[in-house]
């Protein structure tokens, strides 16, 4: 049986006239805040008491993985929310994010039993994740608004 249908998510790139990449870019730069703010900030003093992590000189050099990961993490989930995206609002975006949020958290939480972490630092780590996805899904939210109000204004 041959499938003449293109694959979605080819047809979102070829449809999305940049869109995609830049509400990707909107959805990064607090993501990637957010993060950084959390682990360097809220979570040091937990992370410095621990054998657990690699040398800061390290951490360094392998940083534009880390960057790396936190674009291709807000590729995805844009282009989740706007496979599914209905133009209802924040409350859209409040939702969409709690999902992803819960997933995300609930990865970084599954460590616990592995890692020599204390069950503090992977509570943290799963609070983490819903707030970061909850500030994901209302930015797109809102990204997708804009773009919504944009295309249906008539063109003169």
């Amino acid at each position: 049986m041959e499938n003449n249908k293109e694959c979605s998510f080819s047809k979102c790139i070829a449809q999305c006239d940049g869109r995609l990449l830049v509400a990707s870019l909107v959805a990064f730069l607090p993501l990637f805040a957010f993060d950084l703010f959390y682990h360097s900030m809220i979570l040091m003093p937990t992370y410095e008491a621990s054998s657990l992590w690699r040398s800061e000189v390290e951490m360094l050099r392998n940083f534009p993985w880390e960057i790396a990961k936190q674009v291709g993490l807000s590729f995805v989930l844009t282009w989740i929310f706007f496979q599914h995206f209905e133009n209802k609002g924040i409350g859209e975006g409040l939702r969409f994010g709690l999902a992803t949020g819960l997933l995300m958290g609930l990865v970084q939480f599954g460590n616990y039993p592995y890692l020599p972490i204390s069950l503090d630092l992977a509570e943290c780590w799963l609070i983490r994740g819903i707030m970061e996805g909850i500030i994901v899904g209302c930015v797109l939210a809102l990204v997708g608004c804009m773009y919504a109000k944009r295309s249906a204004k008539p063109s003169v």
